[in-house]
């Protein structure tokens, strides 16, 4: 199944355009307005003519072309039928923001009529229930949340749950994206489809994977798929506990599986393993700079802006075993040059926060420490 025109679309309809305020077709609209998206847009409403300046058509056959992306903000009885029609009408692939699917009771039929819709034209199909793609480089946002759009990078984010998605994009933590994918229930693209595509995306240096299931059964075809393309993974996955597994059931449908067998698993194919969001962010943009080799001793120095922060840091090294060798004479003399004058050279390093937020004086301290010939930096290639 190609993705391409989903993932890089030229053209863009809504199926559910509105300008009423906080619904996701309005949203959607405004998203691709906001990213600064050059491709043509339609909106379809029976109902309309226009929509924030875009034109509306009744129904996604009566659009002029075959657009390369649908987004569908529709009520769930109604999205089978969209997707039907723009399979039928030979569009490149759809996002339904839709909830109301497997993830509730009685939803099982809506999601089935969904998945054969898709399968009858060959359709790619992001969600249901699912807050849909955001390609920064594209730039391109088929996207049912508020977006503020940030330079593009080489990490990708891939997320079950839109919630995370929704909280890294507007994170400050030093990411930056190359897309980001909220999946929702995962009925016709899987985690494994998403792997597959990005492995081969230009630009992508590595992937976050957040799971709610088990990824389905192509999971290690897209782990290999990166492995082989030298694109890093780090996978969360939820559900270990009884009660996990069942939010992760009533948020997306999930099915949690054996979490020992499926990190043996993850670990097998080469991909990191995190504990926590947060720890599979921080991963994700580490593993997204190109490796040069392998790093030759363990040397190890910490910056921090604080002194209870450098103790900490320094027990944790002890317990791991990993090195915080002395600095040289020639670094500490540099450092004495860039450093306030309450601060002391050493490794673990308090630069202090009198100097938080002053970017070319904590540019300097990181290169002075890097260079350290003690420091980890000699490579075999």
């Amino acid at each position: 199944m190609d993705l391409s025109r989903l993932f890089r679309p030229a053209s863009i309809a809504v199926v559910g355009a509105t300008d009423r305020p906080g619904s996701y077709g309005a949203q959607a609209l405004m998203n691709l307005d906001a990213i600064g998206f050059p491709g043509r847009v339609w909106g379809v409403n029976p109902r309309r003519t226009s929509v924030l300046g875009r034109p509306c058509v009744p129904s996604v056959g009566d659009l002029p072309d075959a657009v390369d992306a649908v987004i569908v903000s529709v009520p769930a009885a109604g999205v089978a039928t969209a997707v039907e029609e723009a399979g039928a009408r030979g569009c490149g692939g759809a996002v339904v923001f839709s909830a109301g699917f497997a993830e509730v009771a009685g939803g099982d039929g809506l999601q089935r009529d969904l998945v054969a819709a898709a399968a009858r034209h060959d359709l790619p199909v992001c969600g249901p229930n699912c807050n849909g793609i955001v390609a920064m480089h594209a730039p391109a946002a088929l996207w049912g949340d508020a977006l503020t759009p940030r330079e593009p990078g080489a990490v990708a984010l891939v997320s079950q749950s839109g919630n995370v998605a929704v909280n890294a994009l507007a994170t400050r933590r030093g990411l930056r994206f190359h897309t980001v994918v909220a999946s929702g229930n995962q009925a016709v693209l899987s985690a494994a489809d998403y792997l597959a595509f990005l492995a081969c995306d230009e630009g992508v240096g590595s992937i976050a994977l957040y799971l709610e299931d088990d990824g389905g059964p192509g999971l290690c075809d897209g782990l290999a798929a990166c492995a082989a393309a030298g694109v890093r993974v780090a996978v969360l996955k939820v559900g270990s506990s009884t009660a996990g597994a069942q939010a992760a059931a009533a948020h997306s449908g999930a099915l949690a599986g054996d979490q020992r067998i499926f990190r043996a698993l993850i670990e097998e194919a080469g991909a990191a393993w995190a504990a926590d969001v947060h720890e599979l962010l921080e991963l994700a943009k580490t593993l997204a700079v190109p490796s040069r080799g392998r790093i030759q001793g363990r040397g190890l120095a910490i910056m921090t802006c604080s002194g209870g922060d450098s103790a900490q840091g320094a027990d944790e090294a002890e317990r791991l075993g990993v090195a915080l060798p002395e600095l040289a004479p020639a670094t500490c003399d540099r450092l004495r040059e860039l450093l306030p004058a309450a601060a002391t050279p050493a490794n673990p390093l308090d630069y202090t926060a009198m100097i938080w937020g002053d970017a070319p004086a904590l540019r300097g301290l990181v290169q002075a420490v890097g260079a350290d010939p003690a420091i980890g930096r000699e490579r075999v290639f």
